[in-house]
This record gives structure tokens, C-alpha cells and sequence, in this order.
């Protein structure tokens, strides 16, 4: 989770200084940064019956693949894309 939640930090400065081959804003950069928190939120009641359910063991096997997929969708993105939000 630290890597997750401390991300941000080092790879903004990078984005923002257009070291990618698509723009990114700071909006974006807040959008991005939030995800994850509002990810938690969201989760946290679903992970816990989990826990009780199939265990702690299997639990954490279960969301290394969610988790791969986000670490895939960020280091493939293309562009920063937000559908219907104001810029």
C-alpha cells in the first residue's frame, strides 16, 4: 500500500514537467493521487467480508491481481483521461 499511496509524490513532479508523451495536468495529478484513497473507501467493507470468507491467506492472493492490473494500467497509460470532466 505504501507504494501505492507514495507514488505521487516522486512520479509528480515528472508528469507535471511533461517527461511523458502526453500532458498532465495538476488537476489530473490531484485526480490520480485521489483515486486511490476514494479505491479504499470503496474496498475496505468488500475486502473485510472477504477476510472472513475465504481468509487472510487468499485474500491478499485475490487482490495482488487488481493490484497488478492498476501497476499495468499506469505504467501502459497513454493519456490521462477523465470523461466528462472540466478543464
Amino acid at each position: 500500500m505504501g507504494t501505492i499511496l507514495g507514488w505521487t509524490s516522486p512520479a509528480g513532479d515528472r508528469l507535471i514537467a511533461g517527461e511523458y508523451p502526453f500532458p498532465v495536468t495538476e488537476s489530473d495529478l490531484s485526480f490520480i493521487g485521489s483515486s486511490m484513497a476514494l479505491g479504499a473507501v470503496f474496498g475496505s467493507p468488500v475486502v473485510g467480508n472477504l477476510v472472513d470468507t475465504v481468509g487472510r491467506k487468499n485474500t491478499m492472493l485475490l487482490l495482488a491481481v487488481p493490484t497488478l492490473v492498476g501497476w499495468g494500467l499506469i505504467i501502459w497509460s497513454q493519456s490521462v483521461s477523465r470523461h466528462g470532466s472540466i478543464h
